[in-house]
Order: structure tokens, then sequence, then C-alpha cells
């Protein structure tokens, strides 16, 4: 009766699977700057600021961005075997994934601004409008997201988990 463990709390297993989600999803969407690497070397004066940083850094965006996706799945991976040390990893890779959207917030605001410069009489400007809106819903969704999980990670049955799956000794 002494190997009985605790039963998984249903937190660690909706924190465990945010994790792999979010990792496969931005591991998708890492195929964006990529895309936007060719699509962005035609000089424009419609180019984004965005399309501008991500043409002179898409190299460290994308390493960046994969090697977070493929921590964030490997620790959702090995927090659902209740290993402390993917704890706090997701911790860590959440909070650095938090200053990266801060920093997507910070550009769709520029991006305001100079469009908010820029509009001239008979140009389209939806397209802006739309990049400005999927940006900033894509955003607020991920920090939210991000806040809930970090919230949940020091959650009382998370740690109570975690301490009954350590092995003692």
């Amino acid at each position: 009766m002494e190997n009985l463990k605790t039963a998984r709390p249903a937190s660690v297993t909706a924190i465990s699977w945010a994790c792999i989600s979010f990792g496969v999803i931005d591991l998708l969407q890492m195929l964006f700057p990529l895309l936007l690497k060719h699509i962005s070397k035609i000089k424009s004066p419609d180019v984004s600021i965005q399309a501008l940083f991500m043409n002179a850094h898409w190299l460290e965006v994308t390493l960046t961005q994969t090697l977070l996706c493929l921590l964030m799945i490997l620790c959702g991976v090995f927090f659902l075997k209740a290993k402390t040390w993917a704890r706090i990893g997701i911790e860590a890779t959440a909070w650095v994934w938090l200053i990266i959207l801060f920093g997507t917030f910070w550009f769709t605001a520029q991006e305001i601004i100079v469009l908010a410069r820029t509009a001239q009489p008979g140009m389209p400007i939806y397209p802006h409008i739309i990049g400005i809106f999927r940006s900033s819903l894509f955003t607020l969704i991920f920090i939210t997201a991000l806040i809930f999980i970090i919230k949940w990670l020091h959650a009382e049955p998370v740690k109570t988990y975690l301490n009954s799956s350590t092995p003692k000794g």
C-alpha cells in the first residue's frame, strides 16, 4: 500500500496539455517568419515594422522560437509524469513567452502609430487593420493563458502532487 500515488489533479493535466498545444501551435506558426523573410525582400512603404524586424532578424527569431517551443513541449510531457524540473521549466518558459508577447504588443502599438501617420487618401488600410487585430488578439489570448498557467503552477494541488510523486530517500 506504500506505493500508492496521489491521483493527478486536473490542473496538472490541463497545464501539461496547454504547454504541449502551445508548443505545437507555435512550431507551426514558426513558418511565418520564414515566409515573411522571402516576401519582405521587396522594399515597399507598406511594409510593416514587424516585417522589417523579421527580415533583419529572421534567423534569431526562428531559432529562439523553435527552442522555446521544443522546451514547452518537453516540459509539458514530463510534467504529466510529475517531474519537478518540468514545473520549473514550464514557469521559466512561460515568463520568457510573456516578455516576447509584450514585445509583440509593442510592435502592434508601433504599427498603429505608423498607420495613423502615413495613411493617405485612397490607400487601403484594411490589411493593416486586420494585421493589427490579429496580432493584438494573439497577444491577449496567449498572455491570458500564460498568466493562468503560472498561477496554477503554484496552486496547492500541484505542489501536493509533485511532492507526493517525488521519491523519498
